[in-house]
């Protein structure tokens, strides 16, 4: 028996929902659906530029986060996503990625770990604060999908989370509406792309994953999986939008020996791989915008800074995509999600230290990099 969700076959429990819990299922499975469709008529979406990850927490060292400062000093041009972690209590972001944009063949993407960093009173804090505040100056370009001010919604418990004037933030999402309408009038042999039906009794949120129009012209909000659709030709991933991103993706947080993502015996394979393909994801939602960007703006792939070279210590690994079930994964969040409250999956999964245990010592922990080559 297939264990895909599907409009045309609800399961027995869907009769037990109230209206507003059917219209949900509907929602999210008609999200289901269409990002199937879309990964069987398309190659997935990979970035063509060489890719330094760096994650950002407790456990990051003072070299590492010196060395972000000065390449921030020396970068101009940056992508930005967020991931936050949802229940019916409250909103709290779980990852802030930032993209640094050192040519169009090299870049560093730092994932920030909210729900892992340090104690506000240690040195390594402080570097953090001053790491986001060479960023977010020096009318740096900070490239988001969407209004910046809505990616740091789920973030304002966070002390440093001060973007301030002295940026040029580029909302992608706006000017691509405005550009592929311009393409349209001047490429009138474009290929048009293909509309989703969506119910008018949907409740959409409009957000970049979910919302899409059944007409695309200069007024439509376009979701990020479209724009790479109709651009590439090319299947950005979806399925992975709902998930526990507050789970600590960074293998060296430990958090992988707990019991989360094999819920029935524990796999330690499933519990790396989960957020393996987690950090891939959170990855290619920065790269893709970025290569939006170039693709559509390409004399700006003149003015970028000469790639650096990574450093020495820095483990370099050729990474092959792994093979993500994306129906399986999102059903298996969109039914289980509920099982395990928000407060108790951190205080399950976060290690408890004391302030000495959070002063960083160098020469315990090797850089927190790693090199996507492609």
């Amino acid at each position: 028996m297939s264990s895909t969700r599907s409009l045309s076959h609800p399961p027995q429990h869907y009769y037990k929902l109230n209206t507003k819990q059917q219209r949900n299922w509907r929602k999210h499975t008609r999200k289901i659906e269409k990002n199937e469709a879309l990964k069987l008529k398309y190659p997935s979406f990979q970035p063509s530029s060489d890719i330094n990850i760096i994650h950002i927490h407790y456990k990051s060292n003072l070299d590492t986060l010196n060395e972000l400062i000065e390449k921030a000093q020396q970068t101009k041009r940056y992508t930005l996503d967020t991931e936050g972690a949802k229940n019916k209590k409250h909103e709290k972001g779980a990852l802030i990625q930032i993209q640094f944009i050192h040519s169009v063949n090299y870049s560093t993407i730092i994932i920030i770990e909210t729900n892992y960093l340090p104690d506000r009173h240690t040195i390594l804090y402080a570097k953090i604060k001053e790491l986001w505040s060479t960023i977010f100056s020096n009318y740096n370009e900070i490239i988001t999908w969407g209004p910046i001010e809505d990616e740091f919604k789920e973030f304002l418990h966070l002390e440093f989370n001060h973007i301030g004037k002295n940026i040029e933030d580029t909302n992608l999402q706006s000017s691509f509406r405005s550009w592929y309408f311009e393409q349209q009038k001047t490429h009138p042999e474009m290929e048009k792309c293909d509309v989703d039906d969506t119910d008018d009794d949907e409740e959409m949120d409009g957000s970049d994953e979910e919302l899409d129009s059944t007409t695309y012209d200069d007024a439509t909000v376009w979701s990020l999986q479209k724009a790479i659709e109709v651009t590439f030709k090319k299947f950005l991933d979806k399925s992975l939008t709902v998930n526990w991103w507050q789970c600590g993706l960074d293998l060296k947080l430990n958090t992988w020996k707990n019991q989360l993502f094999s819920r029935h015996n524990y796999d330690e394979q499933k519990e790396k791989q989960e957020r393996f393909k987690m950090v891939q994801y959170a990855t290619n939602d920065c790269t893709s915008v970025a290569e939006l960007y170039f693709h559509m703006y390409p004399g700006k792939s003149n003015d970028q800074q000469t790639p650096q070279t990574p450093p020495a210590t820095t483990q370099t690994i050729t990474l092959s995509a792994p093979t993500i079930t994306s129906t399986n994964i999102t059903k298996k969040f969109l039914y289980e999600l509920s099982d395990i409250m928000e407060d108790e999956l951190i205080t399950s999964l976060k290690p408890r230290f004391n302030k000495n245990e959070y002063a960083p010592r160098q020469s315990n922990y090797s850089q927190d990099e790693l090199i996507i080559t492609t």
